[in-house]
């Protein structure tokens, strides 16, 4: 049995941990930047992009479900 703390870290496809934990932080941070844009945008336009969101009991208000999670009343 090798030593936990003295094993090499590197992925199969030679990256170690610490690489894909910055990847994995840059990707989180695009996707908050993301989001961030979309409220600034959504106040700019007097929450216009709020109509997105979805209307209870309404069958045709089924394909606003996924962008209703990212647009909502308010920050």
């Amino acid at each position: 049995m090798g030593d936990y703390w003295t094993t090499d870290r590197t992925t199969s496809n030679g990256t170690t941990g610490g690489a894909r934990a910055l990847t994995a932080g840059l990707l989180m941070a695009g996707w908050v930047a993301l989001l961030w844009i979309l409220e600034v945008i959504d106040t700019a336009t007097g929450n216009a992009l709020d109509t997105y969101g979805i209307s209870p009991r309404e069958a045709a208000e089924l394909r606003d479900v996924v962008p209703a999670a990212f647009l909502h009343s308010g920050w």
